[in-house]
């Protein structure tokens, strides 16, 4: 096997440009099954086989097999306006199911962080019993369960040292591939026609900002300019870590390359949260750096990202200075308001439910008949934030049950730069939680679920 790490490290690497060849999402299945074929033949074993091509797997949102699924139709509400939400059979909710079938040996191994998990899953649960148990819980549950068997069999994975060097290689690559994909659609300035994109059907051109612009924001292969704010934000660290401990050249250079691509990708999403949480991957790589006295390395090696940001403020300055000053007013028009409105329903409902919530997808039902109106009646979505919106679904007990399962697993920053940056991803994912709803259809949950398991496996700390 060792013989062929270098043939693995570069088919993870590039596997991500394979989407460029795949127009439509069936497909997938043709791909993954030569993937397979491929890693069958250099001799990978069954179970590292399948945790890659979990991996691999992780960013697709749309199943092979589902649709839009209506939780509030547009005739219920005084505005016409109505909510849904994507679920599909994915390629990876298949994988980890069949991990969770075929692979015993994830089920015994425990922990406290396994055990705390385990209570909040029995607590989504019992949603089973309650009177708002419907379909729409039912897919929810379905995401809880494939949420906590990735977890296990990530966990299981990554006790070996060979399937964290694996992980490392394929964020790697998706940085490289999600970067190139977003510096291109902005400077092209409109998608690239990837089957995973909703560009074409929601806001072809751009996407309206609540400063009453028509700034074009990219999304990637993602559903909404958001989420993939949010997936970078997860892919950065791990580049940047791997920049600051590079040896040979052509890792750096390509490193550096993916890095800047990944910048001007997170700079076009327009996201203030990605933003946020690109300036606080910076200062804890500082802090990290500062508190070994190793700043000027840091420098050295960081230069020409340093430069490329440099360079992409000079250009495009202008939309960038015009986003920042919308910090103001953001909580007085348009979507801000209306983002506020929301936090208001999620405390309303947490307060009349709040020991088991109002239900997995159920948060814009009960909204409705909460009466909404104002700015959030024009905004029938779930609240932005991940965590009220567990808090309401699920209830309060809930909810702290899995902030206990994320601390206990972050209370300890690691001594190692390399594992040191999977924990800075982390806190991105916590960053951008509190302003979007990373849960249904976004895949940056499904990584920040790796992750931890990453460092629930880590030793040294």
């Amino acid at each position: 096997m060792k013989n062929n790490q270098p043939l693995l490290s570069v088919f993870l690497f590039l596997f991500p440009f394979v989407f460029f060849l795949v127009s439509n999402n069936k497909l997938l299945l043709a791909v993954f099954l030569i993937g397979a074929i491929f890693l069958s033949f250099i001799k990978v074993s069954y179970e590292r086989a399948l945790f890659i091509l979990v991996l691999l797997s992780l960013p697709l949102e749309h199943g092979l097999r589902g649709g839009m699924v209506t939780v509030v139709n547009a005739a219920m509400t005084q505005f016409g306006l109505g909510y849904s939400y994507y679920f599909g059979l994915s390629s990876k909710f298949l994988l980890v199911l069949l991990a969770g079938l075929s692979v015993p040996k994830i089920y015994q191994r425990h922990s406290r962080s396994l055990l705390l998990f385990c209570i909040f899953l029995t607590f989504c649960l019992v949603q089973v019993v309650l009177p708002q148990f419907d379909t729409h819980v039912v897919l929810g549950l379905i995401r809880m369960l494939y949420l906590f068997l990735l977890f296990l069999f990530a966990r299981y994975s990554l006790l070996r040292a060979a399937n964290k060097k694996n992980l490392r290689t394929v964020v790697a690559g998706w940085l490289l591939f999600f970067g190139v994909i977003g510096s291109l659609q902005f400077l092209l300035g409109h998608n690239l026609g990837l089957y995973l994109e909703e560009g074409g059907v929601i806001a072809p051109f751009g996407y309206s900002t609540n400063e009453s612009s028509f700034l074009y924001r990219v999304s990637g292969t993602l559903g909404h300019p958001t989420f993939f704010a949010s997936w970078l934000s997860l892919l950065l660290p791990i580049g940047l870590g791997k920049l600051a401990v590079a040896a040979k050249k052509q890792v750096k250079i390509i490193s550096g390359m993916s890095i800047a691509a990944g910048v001007l990708a997170l700079f076009a999403t327009y996201s203030r949260s990605g933003w946020i949480a690109l300036g606080v991957t910076g200062a804890l790589f500082v802090g990290f750096f500062a508190r070994k006295k190793k700043i000027l390395l840091l420098v050295s090696r960081w230069r020409w990202v340093l430069l490329a940001g440099v360079v992409i403020i000079f250009l495009y300055g202008g939309y960038f200075f015009t986003r920042l000053q919308s910090f103001s007013y953001i909580f007085s028009l348009g979507s801000g308001r209306g983002r506020v409105e929301l936090t208001e329903e999620a405390v309303e409902m947490i307060r009349s439910f709040p020991f088991f919530g109002v239900g997995l997808n159920h948060f814009t039902q009960t909204m409705v008949t909460q009466n909404v109106s104002g700015a959030a009646a024009y905004f029938l979505y779930p609240v932005h934030n991940t965590w009220l919106l567990f808090a309401s679904e699920l209830g309060l007990p809930a909810v702290f049950l899995f902030v206990l399962f994320v601390l206990y697993i972050l209370r300890r920053i690691p001594k190692s730069l390399t594992h040191f940056s999977v924990w800075v991803a982390c806190i991105t994912f916590l960053i951008n939680s509190q302003f979007h709803t990373l849960f249904s259809q976004d895949p940056t949950l499904d990584l920040f679920v790796v992750f931890l398991a990453y460092l629930d496996t880590t030793k040294s700390t």
